[in-house]
């Protein structure tokens, strides 16, 4: 603005000058004058247009500020909705834990009433087991004892048929002469030899059989000890109604136990999910502040560039109009001595030609 005064002080000047017809030095000074007209003008253009320069970048960074607003007013959204999913999961995850609990308690009461009741059954049906595992015993060891019996036929029957071909051997030998009676020695005794190994095999499947036999009576004498206690059918069937109480607590407490694992999860998520929507509102207010001091930057260079303007104008207009060709101020134009504008005529000071600017 002290520019655009300067430019005003000068073309005041300019027409007091004119006035009176110029003399070759007041003309000189009138062209000093325009020629500092022209370049205050030039230079108010020049921060004009700088101006506007500043106003074009600050609303770029505005629409910026703006569109990072909206990111982040979408992440807002995005996050709420999170948010809101995750506690609808956390409130049905409380809702499944807390059903899953009451139903593992009421399957333990369940279990614990029947407990008294069959505590004679199911001593009962221990000792039914303990007489069917005793006859189960005998079995196996009938069972052991058969194969045993199997083996020491076997390993006999595998020894006298050695024992025979050693007989033969030895019988041979001793009607050999020569060489052929060393030979057949030789063989004699390399199948007296096998039928002795197998005859310690056969002794041995014996004395295997004996150990086997006695088992057998062992089991025997210990399943005659054993009682065989029957359940009567409401027995049975109270056993049968416990056994299924038991099944059913440990399946509803390994479900409890399941559903609290999910709240627990249910619980760290819904934390995360509100924990992400306080940053995003966090994220949201900050870009918010930056998007109203990028508009409040853009109404102050806005105001600074319509001042430049309004002032590169009024310059601009201040030396076109005193330097124009042919005004009614300017050197040699009409206003010069002896022509209309002379003094006593029309354009005489105090008249429209005269008027300051």
């Amino acid at each position: 603005m002290k520019t655009l005064h300067l430019a005003v002080y000068l073309t005041i000047a300019l027409s007091l000058l004119l006035l009176v017809a110029p003399s070759p030095a007041e003309a000189r000074a009138f062209a000093v004058v325009q020629e500092t007209l022209d370049e205050i003008a030039a230079r108010l253009r020049q921060e004009a247009d700088a101006a506007w320069a500043e106003l074009e970048a600050a609303e770029e960074l505005a629409m910026t500020r703006a569109d990072e607003e909206a990111a982040a007013n979408a992440t807002v959204d995005a996050a709420k909705t999170a948010a809101q999913a995750a506690n609808a999961a956390l409130a049905a995850a409380k809702v499944n834990a807390a059903s899953n609990k009451t139903a593992a308690e009421t399957a333990k009461k369940t279990v614990n009433a029947l407990k008294k009741t069959v505590a004679g059954i199911q001593k009962k049906a221990n000792g039914k087991k303990a007489y069917d595992k005793a006859q189960d015993d005998v079995k196996k060891a009938e069972s052991k004892a058969a194969q045993a019996k199997t083996n020491k036929e076997k390993a006999a029957a595998a020894a006298a048929a050695q024992q025979k071909l050693a007989d033969d051997a030895t019988k041979a030998a001793g009607s050999a002469k020569g060489k052929d009676a060393t030979k057949a020695k030789e063989k004699a005794k390399g199948e007296q030899k096998k039928a002795d190994e197998m005859k310690k095999n056969a002794d041995g499947a014996a004395a295997e059989e004996i150990k086997a036999q006695a088992e057998v009576q062992k089991a025997k004498a210990a399943a005659a000890k054993t009682p065989n206690p029957t359940l009567t059918p409401e027995e049975q069937a109270t056993l049968d109604k416990y056994n299924a109480a038991v099944a059913a607590a440990e399946t509803a407490d390994a479900a409890a136990k399941t559903a609290d694992a999910e709240l627990k999860v249910a619980e760290k998520a819904a934390v995360t999910a509100k924990a992400t929507l306080y940053k995003a509102k966090a994220a949201l207010t900050s870009a918010t502040a930056r998007r109203v001091e990028a508009d409040k930057l853009v109404e102050v260079k806005k105001a600074a560039a319509e001042e430049a303007e309004a002032a590169a104008v009024a310059a601009e207009e201040k030396a076109r109009d005193a330097g124009a060709p042919g005004s009614e101020s300017a050197p040699g134009s009409e206003s010069a001595p002896g022509s209309e504008a002379a003094p006593g005529s029309d354009a005489a000071p105090g008249s429209e030609a005269a008027a300051l600017p």
